[in-house]
């Protein structure tokens, strides 16, 4: 379940879990969009090897510090989501083109 979007996920990225029924990445840039990237049964593309990816909104200014008790909304910038609530059966460099375009979003 390695991914090649590491460096991203060590500034960036906190695992909130990981055993056997998958792994759950969350992220946070310092415009205040971030994502939640989980690979466990019962997403998109899990069968697959694959990834999904929601994206997300925090609600206070603390740029780059991943927590994973605070609050953040989920959110749906058609340039990236393309009116989906997630993206699904995405291969590691569909996350990583898509994490660099949620850290280039407009600021909250």
């Amino acid at each position: 379940m390695a991914c090649d979007w590491k460096s991203i996920s060590l500034i960036f990225g906190k695992i909130l879990w990981q055993d056997k029924y998958g792994i759950h990445y969350l992220f946070r840039f310092p415009n205040g969009y971030g994502a939640s990237v989980v690979k466990a049964y019962g997403c998109q593309g899990f069968e697959n090897d694959r990834w999904e990816l929601a994206c997300t909104l925090y609600e206070t200014e603390r740029p780059a510090v991943v927590d994973p008790d605070e609050e953040y909304i989920l959110t749906y910038p058609y340039t990236i989501m393309h009116g989906s609530d997630v993206l699904g059966n995405l291969k590691d460099k569909d996350v990583r083109r898509i994490l660099y375009k949620i850290a280039k979003l407009g600021g909250s």
